[in-house]
């Protein structure tokens, strides 16, 4: 399952790609994805909830940050094996970020 949140620029609704990739609406059950939302509890409504009994999200749809609360995000590009490989380049030392 991978959260997003879906809809207008600031009128973002909380949702979940399940694992045949469509998109679910997860009102219902958060009312944001947060830090504070994402805790052992929500986690486990939401896996109570079965996913795939959730509303159907119709496409094309627009898609905001995953979630919000957080300032800040750092990016880790190159440092697995696997993705090094992929596009060609040398695996590095360290992690490049």
């Amino acid at each position: 399952m991978k959260f997003v949140r879906f809809g207008n620029p600031g009128q973002e609704t909380p949702g979940a790609i399940d694992a045949a990739g469509t998109l679910r609406d997860l009102s219902s059950i958060l009312s944001e994805i947060s830090t504070d939302a994402i805790s052992d509890g929500s986690l486990a409504a939401i896996d109570d909830a079965q996913i795939e009994f959730l509303p159907i999200v119709e496409q094309p749809v627009r898609f905001g940050m995953p979630f919000v609360g957080t300032r800040k995000f750092l990016g880790i590009g190159l440092n697995y094996h696997d993705h090094a490989r992929e596009v060609g380049a040398e695996i590095p030392k360290e992690p490049i970020l």
